[in-house]
Order: structure tokens, then C-alpha cells, then sequence
């Protein structure tokens, strides 16, 4: 049915008219056909049974009008409200008020499929930017990471640099000690060096001056002695906490703070302990125990390289046999000490000690013993002379002791002492009451003014002491060395001479 645009108000009124119309012209041709007169009752029947039937031709045409359009919207919208935003209005085209709210609906429901793709897209943007935002923060905190570890890797350049152009131990433990105070904000610092005996001992600590330089610690006793032990890192967040392991001595006064004690290792040996303490507790990270760590690697290989280094200084410059300076140190040691005599206009006095009869006793004795007799003699003679005296192994069972600022009437006296110290010695060898010594002495400036001439000239008073029956002490006098028995000794022979012969 077309209703020509009409207002639906309009179709409804209309199709009640048209009901009653309807109506009506059944009831006139009923009574047309009957002729006869109605009561009332019959017309009242008539007009409810009209009215009746122009009520229910106005339902079934509202039915089909309004109801059935209203309950497919109805659908629509229930659809909607579920999600589906793609769903659309029946009976948009209609010219009436049900055609204009399916316009409606569609219009609304177009308007939330926009806003749901906008959604979705915003979404997407959102997450986009959530993920680069991650992306970002895993970039700072990698470039932070890296320039952590850069640092951690300039430090220990530098601190592998700085321990490894020394050879000097002294100055090594003052090195380590620096960078640990100036790098890494460490208050209180200290190296400990493992002694012969197995003990740990602080050979410097920072600040200086603390008292604690000298302190040892067995390797079982407090935190350093278990690091040393379990060579591992032993951190003590709180040291008032754990008096177990951490041990206090008197003249320490770090008893409060955390403490962290690394073992320094070269090849599974234990050289020493570095311990590090702050005043706060738990105040060491985990990356900061591993960068003190590596430092702690650094400082043992360097450590170990100055103990070679000393070892081989140890070898060219000492003799084996006895542990005093071989001849290659006393040339160079007299060499200094006369410069220091002609710089000040002081005295040097040397001495040229031989044992007599040595090669007798050796082929009576035997080598072994000979060898005990020398570095028994050398022993007692190294704790008779002063600290700034030098006495080393000349050749054989010569020894040269050099004397600084000491006249030649002093030297007498020196080489009296020694020479009644080796004869009354008790010496752990055969023949014992054989063993004395023969000595000869010179003077600079007065015999001689070159360390050449000077040894020379107490040589030649060695033998002159030998000639006059050993077991005596003889100075230089002018022309000893002329004696046909004695052999003036060449600058060669001294250099290439083996300082154990």
C-alpha cells in the first residue's frame, strides 16, 4: 500500500475512517434489506459489532504498519547492543516516522563502525607505541649498561697499565692503593701479601698512617682468612652483625660498615687478599664486587710479576750459596760508594777476607761441608757489620766488605772482631777448630782513589796476612802488591770471573 508520504498519525487516522466506512456501509445494506423497524437493543448490538469490526480492521492494519517495522528495529538494535555494528535498519527508505528513525539507527550504527575502526586503530597505535616505548627503554638501558661496562673496562685499562709499569713491589701496593681511593670511592682500603709462613700481613693500607701496616692474620683467622682460604670473595654486609667473620684487632677502627675481602689468585695461588671497607653497610653491588674482582686478578698477576722481578734481580745481584751480594753488586755498590766519598770528602775503607785453608778442608771434608762453612761464615759476618756496611762473596771463599766513612785504624778494628767472631764461632761442621780467616785492608783515599786500584791493594794485603802465617788481620802498606806470590787482578778477570768460583 502507498500512502503518498504521508505522516504515519495521518495513515492511522486514515484507516480507521476507512474501517468505519467500511463498517457503515455493511450496517446501511443490512438495514436496506430489511425493511423492518430496530429496537434499540439491536441497534446498540449493531453499533458495538461495528465498532468491533472497525477495531480490529485498525489492529491488523497497525499490526502490519507500525508493529511489524518497530520489531525488526527492535532485532536491529539487539544486534548492535551485542557488538554487531555492521547490521542495518530495514525500511530506511520509508517517507514515515519509522522510515526516518531506521535512517537514524543506520546513521548511528555507520557513526559507531567508524569509531569502533577508529578504536582499532587506536589500539594498534597504542600498542605500536607501547612497543617502541619498550624498544626505547631496552636501548637506554642497554646504552647505559654499555657505558657502565666501558667505564668498568677504561678502569681496568687504566688499573692494568698503572700495575704493569712497575716492577717495583713497594711502589705496585702504592699504586693499587691510589686507584682504589681515587677511582672507585672506597674509604678504607688495605693489601694483605701472604708470607712465607702462610700468614696474611697488611703491607699498606689507605688512608696511610692508620696503624694497621704490619698487622697479620692467620689464613683460618676473620674474613680475609676465609677468603684466602675458599678462594673466593667474602662480603660482610654488616660487619656488627657477623663477629664470626669478622675479626677487630686494637688498633683497627673499622668495627661497623661493610666489609669486602677479594682473594688476589695466579694460577690457583693465593698472593694476597684485598680488603675493602665502607661505613655504611651493604654498600657494595653486586657489579661493583665484579669489577673489584677483576682489579684483584689485575694485582696478583702484577704482584706476581714484581716478586720475579725481584727474584731475578735476587739472582744477578746475590750469590746462591750464601745469600750475600755476588761480586757483579759489590763492583757496583763500590763504585757508588766511593762517588758518594768524593762527593762528601769521606773515608772508604774495604776489607778482603779469605778463609785459610779452605781447599784442604774441602777435599778433607768434602764440598758439602765446605759449602756450610761458607754460608755459616757469611751469616756471621752479615750480623756483626752495621746496616750501611756491604759485604758480599768476592770469589771462592773471598769475601769484600766495604765500609763507608770508616778510617783505615777503624777498619782494623772491624776485621779484628770479625776475624776472633769466625775463630771462636761453633760452626755445624767437621773440624770445627780449624776454620779462620785471613784479612786484608785498604783505604780510599789514602791507598788508593779508584775502586780498581783499592781492591788490589787490599788483595795484596790478604796475601801478605796469608804469608805471615793467616788467622791475621794485615793494611795495606806501598809495594805489596809487587810481591811476586801475588797477582794484581784484572778489570777481565773480575767481569768474567763466575761469582761462585
Amino acid at each position: 500500500m502507498a500512502f503518498g508520504g504521508r505522516p504515519l498519525r495521518e495513515r492511522l487516522v486514515s484507516a480507521v475512517l476507512l474501517s468505519g466506512a467500511l463498517a457503515a456501509l455493511i450496517a446501511g445494506a443490512q438495514s436496506s434489506r430489511g425493511s423492518v423497524q430496530l429496537t434499540w437493543l439491536e441497534l446498540l448490538a449493531g453499533g458495538l459489532a461495528l465498532a468491533a469490526l472497525i477495531l480490529s480492521g485498525a489492529a491488523l492494519y497497525i499490526g502490519r504498519l507500525v508493529m511489524l517495522p518497530l520489531r525488526r528495529l527492535n532485532e536491529t538494535l539487539r544486534k548492535a547492543s551485542e557488538g554487531d555494528f555492521l547490521v542495518r535498519a530495514e525500511g530506511a527508505d520509508r517517507p514515515d516516522e519509522l522510515g526516518q528513525t531506521a535512517v537514524a539507527v543506520n546513521q548511528l550504527l555507520e557513526r559507531l563502525t567508524t569509531i569502533q575502526a577508529d578504536e582499532v586503530d587506536v589500539q594498534r597505535d597504542l600498542a605500536e607505541a607501547q612497543e617502541q616505548l619498550k624498544l626505547q627503554q631496552a636501548f637506554e638501558e642497554a646504552n647505559a649498561l654499555l657505558a657502565t661496562r666501558l667505564n668498568e673496562l677504561s678502569l681496568l685499562y687504566e688499573v692494568a697499565r698503572s700495575f704493569t709499569s712497575t716492577l717495583e713491589l713497594p711502589e705496585l701496593l702504592a699504586r693499587i692503593s691510589a686507584h682504589v681511593a681515587d677511582r672507585l670511592s672506597i674509604p678504607r682500603f688495605s693489601i694483605m701479601l701472604v708470607n712465607p709462613d702462610g700468614t696474611l700481613e697488611v703491607k699498606t693500607a689507605h688512608p696511610a698512617a692508620q696503624g694497621t701496616e704490619g698487622i697479620r692474620f692467620r689464613s683460618d683467622e676473620g674474613a680475609c682468612g676465609r677468603a684466602a682460604q675458599t678462594q673466593a670473595a667474602v662480603y660482610i654486609a654488616d660487619v656488627r652483625a657477623s663477629d664470626d667473620v669478622f675479626v677487630v684487632r686494637p688498633s683497627s677502627e673499622c668495627d661497623s660498615g661493610c666489609l669486602l675481602c677479594v682473594p688476589m689468585i695466579h694460577q690457583r695461588e693465593v698472593l694476597g687478599v684485598l680488603n675493602f671497607q665502607r661505613p655504611s653497610t651493604d654498600a657494595f653491588a653486586s657489579e661493583e664486587i665484579e669489577v673489584l674482582t677483576a682489579i684483584a686478578d689485575q694485582a696478583a698477576l702484577a704482584v706476581k710479576n714484581a716478586r720475579l722481578h725481584e727474584e731475578t734481580v735476587a739472582l744477578a745481584t746475590t750469590d746462591p750459596l750464601t745469600g750475600i751480594p755476588n761480586r757483579r753488586h759489590l763492583f757496583a755498590q763500590l763504585d757508588m760508594e766511593i762517588a758518594r766519598a768524593n762527593r762528601f770528602g769521606t773515608q772508604l775503607s774495604v776489607i778482603m777476607l779469605d778463609i785459610d785453608h779452605f781447599k784442604s778442608f774441602n777435599d778433607e771434608a768434602g764440598h758439602p761441608a765446605g759449602d756450610v762453612v761458607l754460608h755459616q761464615v757469611s751469616a756471621l759476618m752479615k750480623s756483626i757489620i752495621r746496616k750501611v756496611d756491604t759485604i758480599g762473596r768476592y770469589g771462592g771463599e773471598e769475601f769484600l766488605l766495604i765500609l763507608p766513612q770508616v778510617t783505615k785504624v777503624e777498619a782494623v778494628e772491624v776485621a779484628e772482631k770479625l776475624r776472633r767472631a769466625v775463630a771462636g764461632a761453633s760452626l755445624e761442621v767437621p773440624r770445627n777448630e780449624g776454620i779462620t780467616v785471613s784479612g786484608g785492608i785498604a783505604n780510599l783515599p789514602v791507598d788508593a782513589t779508584a775502586w780498581e786500584r783499592l781492591i788490589d791493594c787490599a788483595d795484596a794485603a790478604l796475601y801478605a796476612a796469608k804469608r805471615g802465617g793467616r788467622n791475621q788481620v794485615t793494611c795495606y802498606a806501598p809495594g805489596m802488591e809487587l810481591h811476586p806470590a801475588h797477582e794484581p787482578i784484572s778489570i777481565a778477570k773480575r767481569v768474567l770471573a763466575s761469582t761462585g768460583s
